[in-house]
C-alpha cells in the first residue's frame, strides 16, 4: 500500500478515537447484555445435558457416542510468522502470537485483534500500556460514530480505491490510523504506541473477494446452489478424505470470521458432520423470534469449505438459528443439527447467540 503525504486538517475537529473506541464497544455491551439472560441458561442447559448423558453412559447399555467436542486446530490461515485476519472483504496480516479478541470487558490485554460482533462482559477492567491493537468496524458504525468526517487521503491498495487518515487521541493513547473501505462495507483501525509500526501493520491490509483461508468474502446465498458432485455425497455429508477445512461465519452475508482446521479437529468435524441425523431441525415455536430476526437469521450462517487432495470442493452450509429449517447440507444431503456441531462452530468463530439445544425438534 502506497501512502501518501501526511494528511491535511481536517475542517472540523477530529473525533476523539479512544472516546470513539470506547462508544463502540459500549454499543457492543449494550446490545449483548439484552442476550446475556439467554446464554446463561444455554449454558445452564447444556451442563444439564452433559450431566444426563455422563449419567447414561454409567447405566444405560452402550451406545454410539459422539466424540469429545474440541477446537484444538483450528486457527487463523497462517503463512510463515503471520496470521491472516478477515472482516467483510478487508484482510490483516499479523504476528502469529498475536490471538484473536485478547480483551476483558472490552479492554484489551495484549497485542490483538478484535472483531466487532464479539460478546464484551460489561464490567470495568485495565490493562497494560503501549499495546498495539487492530480493531475491525463495519463501516456504518464508523460512520455513525463520525470517523467520516476526517480529512482521509483516497489511497490505492492492490489496484483498490480506500481511504485512509489519522485520528487524534487522548494523552494516555497513542493516535489511531483507520482505513475505510466503502466497497465492502468495512473499516479497519490500528492503535499502536508507534507510527511506523501503524503504517507497517496497515500497509498489510488488502481488499479481497476471497481471503487466505478460501472464503469468500460475500455469500450470493447461504444455500447450497444444487447436488454436490463429490462421489459418495448423497451418503454422507463429508465424504472420502478431506485433507484440511475452511470455516467460514457469515452476517448479512458478509464473512465475519474465518478460520482453518486440519489433523485431530478435521478428523472431529467430519465425524460430527457424518454422525447427523438425516433431515433438518427447526426450533419449537420459532424461539419467539420477530419476523424482522427471522428475516436476519436467513442471511446469516456457516459456510465449511473440506478441500482434497484432488483439489476438489465439498461445500458444507450449516445454519444453527432461525424460524426455518435448520441443517447441515452438501446440497445432495442434509443433517439435523446437534449441540456437539453448534458447539465445534461456536467455540472457533463465535456467533450471536443460537437456539436453546432443549428446543430444538426434529422435522420427520
Amino acid at each position: 500500500m502506497k501512502v501518501i503525504e501526511a494528511p491535511r486538517q481536517a475542517k472540523t475537529e477530529l473525533p476523539d478515537a479512544e472516546a470513539l473506541i470506547k462508544e463502540a464497544r459500549q454499543r457492543q455491551q449494550r446490545r449483548w447484555f439484552s442476550i446475556g439472560a439467554v446464554l446463561v441458561a444455554v449454558i445452564l442447559v447444556v451442563g444439564l445435558l452433559v450431566a444426563l448423558s455422563g449419567s447414561s453412559r454409567r447405566t444405560g447399555p452402550p451406545a454410539t457416542q459422539q466424540p469429545p467436542v474440541t477446537t484444538t486446530g483450528i486457527t487463523p490461515p497462517r503463512q510463515g510468522d503471520l496470521s491472516f485476519v478477515s472482516f467483510h472483504g478487508l484482510q490483516i496480516a499479523v504476528p502469529a502470537t498475536w490471538p484473536l479478541d485478547d480483551q476483558t470487558c472490552g479492554t484489551p490485554q495484549g497485542n490483538t485483534v478484535l472483531l466487532p460482533d464479539e460478546a464484551v462482559t460489561t464490567c470495568a477492567a485495565w490493562g497494560p500500556a503501549n499495546l498495539m491493537v487492530v480493531t475491525f468496524f463495519e463501516l456504518s458504525t464508523a460512520i455513525r460514530l463520525g470517523w467520516g468526517k476526517a480529512a482521509f487521503h483516497t489511497v490505492t491498495n492492490a489496484g483498490q480505491k480506500v481511504s485512509m487518515g489519522w485520528l487524534a487521541a487522548s494523552r494516555q493513547s497513542p493516535r489511531l490510523l483507520v482505513l475505510f473501505a466503502r466497497q465492502v462495507g468495512a473499516a479497519v483501525g490500528i492503535q499502536s504506541p508507534s507510527r511506523t509500526t501503524a503504517q507497517r501493520l496497515m500497509g498489510s491490509v488488502r481488499v479481497v473477494t476471497v481471503d487466505a483461508d478460501g472464503c469468500p468474502s460475500k455469500v450470493r446465498d447461504l444455500h447450497p446452489a444444487g447436488p454436490s458432485s463429490l462421489p459418495g455425497a448423497a451418503i454422507k455429508l463429508v465424504p472420502g478424505a478431506p485433507t484440511g477445512v475452511a470455516l467460514c461465519r457469515y452476517e448479512y452475508r458478509w464473512l465475519a470470521e474465518s478460520a482453518h482446521a486440519s489433523g485431530h479437529a478435521l478428523s472431529t468435524l467430519v465425524r460430527i458432520l457424518n454422525g447427523l441425523k438425516p433431515g433438518t431441525s427447526h426450533v419449537t415455536g420459532h424461539g419467539g423470534e420477530s419476523p424482522a430476526a427471522c428475516d436476519q437469521d436467513a442471511a446469516r450462517g456457516f459456510l465449511l469449505r473440506f478441500s482434497y487432495p484432488s483439489a476438489a470442493i465439498d461445500s458444507v452450509f450449516v445454519h444453527i438459528s432461525g424460524c426455518g429449517a435448520l441443517s447441515s447440507s452438501n446440497g445432495s444431503r442434509s443433517g439435523q443439527i446437534n449441540l456437539a456441531l453448534v458447539t465445534a462452530l461456536t467455540q472457533a468463530l463465535g456467533y450471536e447467540g443460537f437456539p436453546d439445544p432443549s428446543e430444538l425438534v426434529d422435522i420427520p
